[in-house]
């Protein structure tokens, strides 16, 4: 399948472009994704593990699995990405056509939440 994703800020800067389609296998999700960015392109690798995924307008989990009709975004890390910051709570992330909610509002693979 293929997956556009919306990119930015030092994302946007790094590529010269706003947005980017990844060809990814039918079960992809969204550590598949991160894997075929970095792969993709290399000058983004280092970024690739401290990256917020939005899918739906929501941060997903690595585990939650996508298809072609998600909306996907994705977000360099807003205090330097080290494991140990601290983590965004209820913020949103615009630009001048989206929002992207980010932080408690995620979503969860749905096999995950029916376990819990």
């Amino acid at each position: 399948m293929t997956v556009n994703v919306r990119v930015f800020a030092l994302l946007r800067e790094r590529l010269g472009t706003s947005s980017l389609s990844l060809e990814l296998n039918d079960s992809a999700t969204v550590g598949d994704l991160r894997r075929a960015l970095a792969s993709a392109r290399p000058e983004l690798e280092p970024l690739v593990p401290s990256l917020l995924i939005a899918v739906d307008s929501s941060y997903a989990a690595d585990d939650f699995p996508l298809s072609p009709s998600l909306e996907i975004a994705a977000f360099p890390p807003v205090s330097g990405g080290s494991p140990n910051a601290p983590t965004i709570q209820n913020s949103r992330i615009q630009d001048s056509s989206r929002s992207y909610a980010v932080g408690r509002q995620k979503h969860e693979n749905p096999e995950h939440s029916a376990k819990s």
